[in-house]
């Protein structure tokens, strides 16, 4: 072999020569990046499975140690859960409860238990409804299951096992009909669960976001007398979490104020401007930074002090709550952002406007 070739020969392998040196010696977190995994804390360790990245479906297992900051493959025994992305990790008595997910071909429906001492997952059997996507948390002795992927017209049945006797309830709530619980969070405090975001985006019907909303169980026991697994349960409210700060103003002096509310980022734009008395007093929705700012007597002043120098006079301003249904704007058909701005080009590049009819109907 000459010289030269071999030369060439070299450079083209060091990239691996050089990986096989340093790859011992590469953080951990370099073989850890994914996303729709699922993760539970057990006091100081942090406990992550599956996933999925550019390339594959994960159904690996690490442990963060918080003390040590040191990520560690769990080497589980005997059986474990298939691969999977978009479950659910929820953590009672110290032991890991999985649920539900995406393996790319298939919904899942399977519910596994891990013990963190022995690394031994243990599968039961129980019949379910599969989803992924979904939110599982822990209310008392249940896991709680709501929402999820595919959608259904059973998106009002939140799911309560009883991980003591290994049964399922299936529980029937009023839900608010714009509602939608895919890939949203549900975190419980004490008989309640605050259920934040959530939405899909879908060619039909554009994008739809939930607004954050909360489930009061009160005093429901899932275990009460049942039909068929299923419980009417109309005290298991989902209540409207949407109320709106606002700042009431004069209509005179209603200019400048908003002009300052923009410019600090401080307006509400996904709310409408309203007013009342019959138009006398303009109501601005604003945000909590602001509601919570302009609340400090100091501030106050000193924020409007500018304002009242150049509008003259005194202003008449109140900051206040106010229960509202969502008022939020609706976000636009992506088909129709498309098509209109499209429209706007052909006109400004004197084009035949028939070709609108190009774009894509799907």
């Amino acid at each position: 072999m000459g010289k030269g070739r071999k030369i060439r020969e070299y450079f083209r392998l060091f990239p691996y020569k050089l990986w096989l040196q340093l790859r011992d010696k590469i953080p951990l977190i370099f073989y850890f990046c994914r996303h729709r995994h699922a993760a539970v804390a057990i006091e100081e360790k942090v406990y992550v499975f599956g996933g999925l990245t550019n390339e594959k479906v994960l159904g690996d297992l690490y442990i963060l140690d918080t003390n040590m900051m040191q990520w560690t493959l769990g080497e589980c025994k005997e059986k474990v859960p298939a691969p999977r992305h978009s479950h659910s990790m929820s953590v009672i008595d110290k032991k890991i409860y999985l649920f539900g997910g995406f393996d790319g071909a298939s919904i899942l429906g399977d519910l596994w238990v891990l013990d963190p001492g022995t690394l031994i997952w243990t599968c039961l059997e129980l019949n379910s409804v599969r989803r992924f996507s979904h939110s599982m948390t822990v209310v008392s002795d249940f896991l709680v299951l709501l929402g999820g992927c595919p959608l259904t017209k059973n998106k009002n049945i939140v799911t309560f096992l009883n991980v003591n006797k290994k049964e399922w309830r299936h529980v029937v709530c009023d839900v608010p009909s714009e509602s939608l619980f895919v890939r949203h969070t549900a975190t419980s405090i004490g008989n309640e669960i605050v259920v934040i975001g959530g939405g899909v985006t879908c060619y039909a019907f554009g994008i739809r976001f939930s607004t954050p909303i909360l489930m009061d169980l009160g005093s429901f026991s899932p275990n009460r007398t049942h039909e068929n697994g299923v419980i009417h349960h109309p005290e298991a409210k989902f209540a409207l979490q949407n109320d709106m700060w606002v700042l009431k103003i004069d209509k005179a002096h209603a200019k400048i104020i908003k002009d300052y509310l923009k410019r600090h980022g401080w307006l509400d734009i996904r709310k409408k401007v309203k007013t009342e008395e019959h138009g006398l007093r303009v109501i601005f929705p604003i945000t909590l930074e602001a509601a919570s700012k302009l609340q400090e007597s100091d501030l106050y002043d000193r924020i409007f002090k500018d304002c009242f120098n150049v509008v003259g006079g005194s202003v008449d301003c109140e900051i206040t709550q106010l229960k509202v249904q969502n008022e939020s704007k609706s976000l636009k058909d992506p088909r129709e952002v498309l098509h209109n701005d499209v429209l706007s080009l052909l006109r400004k590049y004197d084009k035949p406007q028939s070709l609108i009819e190009e774009l894509p109907k799907r």
